[in-house]
């Protein structure tokens, strides 16, 4: 039970993160 509850909450933390990242490197190359 707790691997079905972590799985898709680490996937929405990984794509926020990634999210984050590619925000901030937008924002340094302009």
């Amino acid at each position: 039970v707790t691997i079905l509850v972590i799985g898709p909450w680490m996937m929405n933390m990984l794509v926020d993160f990634t999210n984050n990242l590619f925000m901030q490197i937008n924002t340094l190359v302009k």
